[in-house]
């Protein structure tokens, strides 16, 4: 059909243009074109490019949701999306989606570790005036570089089927407590998955705020002492003064830049991207953002090779940014998925709490 059109264009050109007219189109169109086909690879390949999900009717949500397999670990939430997924199409010829959260290096330094504090700080952590269950949450945290799970499309819209993980998908925008940790695993649309995802970021960015609050209070009293001490022979004076006034300093300005100076709570907002090629570019930025991808790809790291192809580098964590470029976005192309690979099947069972060596 195309080239019926183009045959088309080129025989009206030669009837209404010069020899000399007609030259100066072709090449122009030529030009054109291959301008055309560089901005086609000047971005990494999304992951849903050419896939169609099945379309599930309604009435077969509840179906769908009591026949996922619940006998799990708990463990790894990708080997839980895979067999999902897996048994969606083996046993209800369902082509699913997955949904991918994730967690920026600036969420897990910021909020997951607190920060500096270190280690041993946040397990025995303790802020006063904080909720009882936000302190625990602290000792107990532990860092998601994403989350994923299953997706269906139900009467043309998304489901996120995340059987096993309970959230609080009840808390509204200004939750009490109580909503933030009222818990449950359902069937849910995209955005109120990702938004009750946030919500364990939104507490522990309280937590952060009510820490560095103590720790300000502490390093401005430290600071009024060493400046009230005029002992000039006393070496250890003047220099704690120097260091207290450098630490209220330091702490004042995460406080600031955390936006914990303009209100003692928080909103995280997720941005949706076509590719996990975006969220390595903004790790440092943006707290979070989802994704979505074909039921095939198991884990971060099957994004990333599909961003980037083969360029040696790890693909468990963030590539540099020296990764980005339109080779490698074009030797993604060779890392498409459109069957379930066998190996990441096999993995995905050591999530089972009893193999049944199906595959």
């Amino acid at each position: 059909m195309h080239a019926v059109i183009s045959q088309l264009l080129i025989n009206n050109l030669l009837k209404k243009l010069s020899i000399g007219e007609l030259q100066m189109k072709l090449i122009t169109f030529t030009v054109l074109a291959a301008m055309s086909t560089q901005a086609t690879i000047a971005a990494p390949m999304s992951p849903m490019e050419n896939y169609t999900a099945t379309n599930v009717a309604g009435s077969e949500v509840s179906r769908i949701w009591e026949g996922m397999e619940t006998d799990l670990k708990g463990k790894d939430c990708y080997r839980r999306a895979q067999i999902w997924a897996y048994d969606m199409h083996e046993q209800m010829n369902i082509n699913s989606k997955k949904i991918f959260i994730h967690y920026t290096d600036k969420f897990n330094r910021e909020l997951d570790q607190l920060g500096d504090i270190g280690w041993m700080k946040r397990k025995f952590f303790k802020a006063k005036k904080l909720d009882r269950r936000i302190n625990k949450l602290v000792r107990t945290n532990i860092t998601w570089d994403y989350h994923v799970a299953p997706m269906i499309s139900v009467d043309g819209s998304d489901l996120v089927m995340d059987r096993y993980l309970e959230l609080p998908y009840d808390a509204p925008k200004n939750y009490t407590a109580k909503q933030a940790w009222s818990l449950k695993a359902k069937p849910a649309t995209p955005e109120s998955w990702v938004e009750a995802l946030t919500v364990r970021g939104e507490l522990l960015w309280q937590a952060r705020r009510a820490s560095l609050l103590q720790d300000i209070k502490k390093a401005k009293k430290q600071s009024r002492f060493s400046s009230n001490n005029n002992d000039a022979d006393d070496f250890m004076y003047s220099s704690n003064s120097e260091s207290s006034e450098d630490k209220l300093k330091k702490l004042q300005a995460t406080f600031k830049k955390l936006g914990m100076d303009k209100s003692d709570r928080i909103d995280i907002k997720c941005e949706k991207v076509d590719s996990i090629a975006e969220v390595d570019m903004q790790h440092d930025t943006a707290w979070c953002f989802y994704s979505v991808a074909p039921m095939y790809y198991y884990n971060e790291i099957d994004l990333r090779s599909l961003a980037y192809g083969d360029s040696q580098y790890n693909y468990v964590s963030a590539p540099p940014k020296s990764v980005q470029t339109e080779k490698n976005y074009q030797d993604g192309r060779s890392y498409i998925q459109t069957r379930f690979n066998q190996d990441e099947l096999i993995d995905a069972d050591k999530e089972r709490k009893v193999h049944d060596d199906q595959y």
